[in-house]
This record gives C-alpha cells, sequence and structure tokens, in this order.
C-alpha cells in the first residue's frame, strides 16, 4: 500500500512536470511563431513602399496636375498604414509598458557595469614608469572599484525594493558623472 502511494505521488509529479515543460514549450514556440510572421508582414509591408516608391519615380513631371498627383501619391506613401494583423502582433510582442522601466534600468545597470569592467586601470599601473602617473592611476583604479561597489548597491536597493526606478536611475546618473582620473 505504501508503495503504491509513493508511486502515484511520483507519477503525479513526473506529469504535472510534463505538462508544464510543454506548456512552456508551447508559449515559446507561439512567440516564435508570431516573431516569424510579425517579420515577414514588415517585409511584406516594405516591399510595397518600394514598389510605390518606384511609381512615384516613374510618373511624369510636366505639368502643375502631374505634380498634384506626385504630392497625393507621397502623402499616401507616408501615412501608409501596416496590416492590422501586424499592428495586433506589434502589441503582443511588445514588453508591457509597466515593464519597460525595469528592463531599461537592468539594462543600464549591465552597460555601466561592462564599462566600470574595461576602466581597468590596473594594466596601466604595472607598466608606468613615472611615480605621479603611476598614483594617478591607483586613484582611477580605487575609484572604480567604489564605482562598480555602488552600482552593485544600487541593484541590490532596487531588486530589494529599497529604492525606485527613479532613484536607481538617478544614482547612476550621479555615478556616470564621476571621472576616474579627476575625481
Amino acid at each position: 500500500m505504501k508503495l503504491f502511494k509513493i508511486v502515484s505521488i511520483v507519477t503525479l509529479l513526473a506529469v504535472s512536470l510534463s505538462i508544464g515543460s510543454y506548456a512552456v514549450y508551447a508559449k515559446k514556440s507561439d512567440i516564435e511563431t508570431k516573431k516569424a510572421r510579425l517579420e515577414q508582414l514588415q517585409t511584406e509591408y516594405h516591399d510595397r513602399q518600394v514598389k510605390m516608391e518606384k511609381a512615384l519615380g516613374a510618373m511624369p513631371r510636366n505639368t502643375e496636375e502631374d505634380w498634384e498627383k506626385i504630392r497625393e501619391a507621397e502623402r499616401q506613401l507616408k501615412e501608409m498604414p501596416m496590416s492590422p494583423e501586424a499592428d495586433q502582433l506589434i502589441r503582443e510582442l511588445a514588453p508591457p509598458s509597466s515593464e519597460q522601466p525595469k528592463i531599461d534600468l537592468e539594462t543600464r545597470i549591465f552597460y555601466r557595469r561592462d564599462t566600470l569592467v574595461t576602466q581597468n586601470y590596473a594594466d596601466y599601473i604595472k607598466e608606468e614608469n613615472d611615480p605621479v602617473l603611476k598614483e594617478k592611476y591607483e586613484k582611477a583604479a580605487k575609484v572604480i572599484e567604489q564605482k562598480k561597489h555602488l552600482l552593485n548597491q544600487i541593484e541590490q536597493d532596487f531588486k530589494e525594493g529599497k529604492a525606485t526606478i527613479e532613484e536607481c536611475n538617478k544614482r547612476i546618473d550621479e555615478l556616470s558623472v564621476v571621472d576616474p582620473l579627476n575625481p
């Protein structure tokens, strides 16, 4: 009887994991299908624009009436809407507007951290013979380390909810202003 309970629990877990995995795969597959369809619709839209531009270029330009037709065709080209299906796909694939500031902040932190990593003065310190420049590079290296620490603190405060997106952006702006060679 105990063995039966264990087997049924394990089976139930396996089935629920399988269903969950399939749902994730199906959603991912659906998103990829929508992206491919959107790309196809955008290509068709671009092709229609190119075709209209070629026709516009081939129009005669002899009379004022011809120029009126050209201006009207240019206006239609500028105002040519994408298909309703493409508009819907763009809305569906766009991240929720409430998520966008968070994504922007995470991206900004990533690139700021990458910039700090590339500003490595340790190599300059090793190669420098001039004591004045060597001291300047050592100070710059310390400033970079402090900036890395502060950036990590900003990220941690954001993740823990201690700071808002606006506060974090302001702190990153303040951090970006500090020049390591002239603190």
